[in-house]
């Protein structure tokens, strides 16, 4: 991931997210944007806030499901970089 491989995530300060269903609700006060997240990546987010680190996460993904790990860490990596762009997840400033 570049510049922020090995960094730990956190939600960013003015994010509201909501499980409905299995799927998530994500809303940015600052851009006022919402977004939804399938079963999946609502999964993926709420593991991020919990381990904070994608091989955590990836790690618990597949006790989860039947996925290998490399594909499981690819897709947190990339659904981590999305939601960073979006300014609905940062890097953390200190090590988890």
């Amino acid at each position: 991931m570049g510049d922020t491989e090995g960094a730990a995530y956190e939600a960013a300060g003015d994010v509201l997210f909501q499980a409905i269903d299995g799927e998530a609700v994500l809303l940015s006060l600052t851009s006022q944007n919402y977004y939804t997240l399938n079963s999946s990546a609502a999964r993926m987010w709420q593991l991020l806030l919990e381990c904070g680190k994608p091989e955590g996460v990836a790690d618990r993904l597949c006790g989860e499901y039947e996925v290998e790990r490399d594909r499981a860490l690819n897709d947190v990596e990339s659904l981590a970089r999305g939601l960073c762009d979006a300014g609905l997840l940062r890097v953390c400033s200190q090590s988890l």
